[in-house]
């Protein structure tokens, strides 16, 4: 018998079925303190699965994870320029291949614009939570 990697990370998990989380790890969705919580499980604040296995850590709140998502919106905006050049080309001395370049970069412009997007609603939220951790220390600290 042969094992892959989804039947070891299975073992894994029923490795730590039974152990509990000694330290403070929190929810990667809500901030809630997953403390004396099985490793895998489910967050009783907001319902969101989490894996706090060392290793592999899915659905946990890494605060080092915070970074202004810069270059995603740079790129995003001289995509958007190169866009606007291609139009304006195109408009001036209109030919198929400007055309389909201009298309192109449309495409390549609205992708870019909903990831950068994504990236900085979970630069918002992790910040957030990270507000939240931070108070919750404070009141157990008091």
């Amino acid at each position: 018998m042969v094992l892959d990697n989804y039947d070891l990370e299975q073992i894994a998990d029923d490795l730590y079925k039974d152990r509990r989380i000694i330290g403070s790890v929190y929810c990667g969705n809500c901030g809630y303190n997953l403390r004396t919580l099985p490793y895998v499980y489910t967050c009783p604040e907001c319902g969101s699965k989490y894996n706090a296995r060392p290793l592999v850590m899915q659905g946990i709140f890494a605060p080092y994870e915070i970074e202004f998502p810069f270059r995603d919106i740079m790129v995003t905006l001289i995509c958007g320029l190169g866009t606007l050049a291609f139009a304006a080309k195109t408009i001036n001395a209109f030919s198929v291949q400007w055309l389909v370049l201009t298309v192109l970069f449309i495409v390549l412009t609205a992708s870019l614009i909903l990831h950068a997007h994504s990236r900085l609603a979970r630069y918002f939220k992790a910040v957030e939570i990270s507000r939240r951790v931070a108070e919750q220390e404070r009141e157990a600290d008091a």
